[in-house]
């Protein structure tokens, strides 16, 4: 069996993009799972339209704060709206904490291309994805706790890196599966868009 699990079902995908680099190697990694290219919009243009056409959708890594306007764009907009499942990478994954009346404050220390061990509690995305993993961590922000999701998955220094709102469908990383130093990523990918089937 791959290491995706097997390619996952047909899905439409919303990728939207904080306007940072890493969002190419997401859609790379979408397309790897799924077979068919994401849909690619921008944070600050992403539209009624774009939410009605998407089965999943995925909130991109971008630079700033989501407590700040001009760095979260429409994605708050897009968390309010969405009725389809939601996966946040980084930034994306931030933007859902404060969506849920939630807050992000700096880290403890920033972790700039930090490979990490990840524990997490092996529900969700992490179905048949090896407890401890190594993945790459690049913020300065964390999820500030008591967190408004579950908490799924934590580093060694005890900092939220995952987090699910079942009832919303939602789930999200801090981590950067998309890195080539991360293990599992498309598993996690695989893994959030058979979700759609639950």
């Amino acid at each position: 069996m791959p290491e995706n699990g097997g390619m996952a079902p047909p899905s439409r995908v919303l990728l939207v993009d904080h306007h940072d680099s890493y969002t190419a190697n997401i859609a790379q990694l979408v397309w790897e799972v799924t077979g068919r290219e994401p849909r690619l919009v921008q944070s600050d243009a992403v539209g009624a339209g774009d939410l009605e056409r998407a089965t999943h959708i995925v909130l991109g890594p971008g630079p700033g704060s989501p407590h700040h306007d001009a760095d979260v764009g429409h994605t708050l907009e897009v968390l309010r709206r969405a009725s389809v499942p939601v996966f946040g990478v980084c930034f994306g994954f931030q933007a859902m904490a404060v969506a849920l009346g939630g807050s992000v404050v700096r880290a403890p220390r920033p972790a700039h291309g930090l490979v990490d061990v990840i524990d997490h509690d092996g529900t969700g995305m992490f179905a048949g994805v090896p407890n401890g993993f190594d993945a790459v961590r690049y913020h300065s922000l964390v999820v500030a706790e008591p967190a408004p999701l579950r908490v799924t998955a934590r580093s060694r220094d005890g900092l939220p890196m995952a987090g699910e709102h079942r009832e919303r469908r939602w789930s999200g990383v801090q981590f950067h599966p998309e890195s080539i130093g991360s293990a599992h990523g498309a598993r996690l990918i695989a893994n959030f868009l058979r979700s759609g089937d639950e």
